[in-house]
């Protein structure tokens, strides 16, 4: 069975339901998509918190969670790992270090991907079928050269995304998601499969 990712959201906790699949190589993910993109080239960095529930005896991969930016044109930067290993059940700050981020995508950023790299979890021991429990909260971007600090995952905004449909669910082939495949103003949904 390929892997899977299930997403429910409130306007403060965005959740992710993802079951491991049978084959190692595939990267399935979840995304939010901004109808008009986001400037975030004043901030040094974007933090939030993250919460994971697993099966009884089993640990976390080091490559618990990626996260990738992207502009409305399919350039993209992606960080793979996160700094602070957190403990099932437990919110555990993270944080992206904007200053590695392209200029020319950070003041057009039209989409916000999470993603798993389903090979990780079955390295650390996870079986094809179970289920890890992703949940994330808070998104602010700080450290800006004028020393403010704006909510991304505000109640409005998220509430907007979710009136609009605009929460865009994918499961692709690879880490970033194919130009043809995406648009800022749809909800797409597809099985992940084996990569080739």
């Amino acid at each position: 069975a390929g892997a899977q990712m299930e997403v429910r959201a409130t306007a403060d906790v965005l959740t992710i339901d993802y079951t491991v699949g049978e084959a190692p190589d595939q990267w399935p993910n979840t995304e939010i998509s901004f109808p008009t993109p986001v400037d975030i080239s004043d901030a040094l960095r974007l933090q939030f918190e993250v919460r994971l529930s697993v099966p009884e005896g089993r640990r976390l991969p080091e490559r618990f969670l990626s996260v990738l930016l992207g502009n409305p044109w399919g350039a993209s930067w992606q960080q793979d790992m996160l700094p602070n290993a957190p403990k099932p059940g437990e919110w555990t700050a993270e944080e992206l270090d904007l200053l590695q981020f392209q200029p020319e995508l950070a003041s057009s950023v039209a989409r916000l991907q999470f993603f798993v790299w389903n090979r990780d979890y079955h390295t650390a021991g996870f079986q094809p079928g179970e289920r890890v429990t992703i949940e994330i909260r808070g998104g602010l971007l700080t450290g800006s050269r004028a020393q403010r600090a704006a909510r991304v995952f505000s109640r409005p905004s998220l509430q907007t995304v979710l009136g609009l449909s605009l929460l865009h669910i994918c499961r692709c082939r690879r880490s970033t998601l194919c130009d043809s495949l995406w648009s800022p103003y749809h909800v797409k949904k597809t099985n992940n499969a084996t990569s080739t």
